[in-house]
């Protein structure tokens, strides 16, 4: 079958958790942080009357193709996210500092754990010529203090058992398009490290 459907352009950048949960926090050693990927996808809202199925599923434009991705199960009336392709042209980085250690802060299973302050900052410059609405999605160890802009923040359910809580921040902001119109973003947060 062949149906129209509503649609909206979206840019997504993900942030994963960058710290072992498994060992000390170890403050930035000179490496390179990996390379950060911004997505152009759709928003397709299911209007057809009828599930759509995973499957792969290609985005075309006057004929040739932009990009191709999985298409996840979709109720009717549902909405999804199909990604095109990565968004070169625009350019995201983010970078992490250990700003302040408060040595034997707390103790827990019989172990002296250090309480370490991180903040973050983001910032995304736009090459296109017009502006852009992107959705930023950070997830970190630990308890979120303060951040620009007031993202939606959640602790997620995973790491439970664990000494720090799991936290999602969630930013949706409009870049402007050119260099000197970047986006930053900072954001501060506290986790207990075994000392």
């Amino acid at each position: 079958f062949a149906e129209e459907v509503p649609y909206e352009h979206l840019y997504t950048w993900d942030i994963p958790n960058y710290l072992n949960e498994n060992a000390p926090y170890q403050p930035d050693q000179g490496q390179n942080s990996p390379p950060q990927v911004v997505w152009h996808a759709l928003k397709l809202t299911n209007t057809t009357g009828q599930p759509w199925t995973s499957a792969p599923a290609s985005t075309m434009k006057e004929g040739r193709i932009l990009g191709q991705d999985t298409l996840l199960y979709t109720a009717s009336g549902a909405s999804t996210e199909l990604k095109i392709t990565q968004a070169v042209s625009i350019h995201a980085e983010q970078n992490e500092y250990e700003i302040e250690r408060q040595r034997s802060a707390a103790q827990f299973y019989g172990r002296e754990y250090d309480l370490v302050t991180v903040q973050g900052e983001l910032a995304v410059v736009n090459y296109k010529e017009e502006p852009v609405t992107i959705e930023i999605t950070k997830t970190l160890t630990g308890e979120v203090r303060k951040s620009d802009e007031e993202p939606k923040i959640s602790r997620l359910a995973k790491g439970l058992s664990s000494v720090n809580p799991i936290s999602q921040l969630v930013w949706k902001i409009a870049v402007k398009p050119g260099k000197d119109n970047a986006s930053k973003l900072t954001y501060t947060y506290q986790l207990y490290v075994r000392g």
